[in-house]
This record gives C-alpha cells, structure tokens and sequence, in this order.
C-alpha cells in the first residue's frame, strides 16, 4: 500500500523557494506570476498506519513551527498545480537522507 504525506508552509510564512521559482518564471519566461507555493511530498510504499504516518509528519518531515503536514492534498486555491518528481531508477538524495533516518525510527 502506498501512503504519502506532503508538507507546506503555514499561512503568512516566507516560502523562499517559491519566490525564487516565480522570479526564474518571470525573468526567464516572461510570465506574469503572483505567487508560488511549494509543497513537499514524500510517497511511501508501505503498508504505514494511519497513525505512523501522522509520527512520520510531526517528527521527521514538517517543522511545526513553520510547516503543517496532511496525509490528504494541502494544495488549494491554485491556477496551475505542477508535481515534480524522481524517475525510478534516478537517485532521490532526499530521499536517501531520509531512508538514513528512517532506519532509526
């Protein structure tokens, strides 16, 4: 089973990726951008309980003082949604950096 857990930013707090994404958007495409947000998604398949994933968001990948975590989408009130992932195969240093951390959970 798969479960997945995506991290953003609280409301009012500065997302410094998303605004150098929106500066590259308007400097190098010349589109007109208000705002971006990111989100991070971790996917994992394993059969995790509701339970261990919710550990999993508060523990490990949100920082809560700045981040909320959700099992379900957190992205709304958007114009365009672009998800970004790793090819199989193709080295995910995240990744790597949290299946290290993982093994002492």
């Amino acid at each position: 089973m798969v479960s997945r857990i995506e991290v953003g930013f609280k409301n009012g707090m500065r997302d410094a990726l998303g605004e150098s994404i929106k500066k590259k958007i308007r400097e190098d495409l010349s589109i007109s951008v208000d705002s971006v947000r990111t989100i991070e998604i971790y996917t994992f398949d394993a059969a995790l309980s509701t339970g261990q994933v919710k550990l999993l968001g508060e523990k490990l990948f949100a920082d809560p003082v700045i981040q909320v975590f959700s099992n379900k989408p957190i992205a709304s009130d958007f114009s365009w949604l672009i998800e970004v992932g790793y090819r199989p195969g193709v080295t995910d240093n995240v990744g790597l950096l949290q299946k290290k951390h993982l093994k002492t959970f």
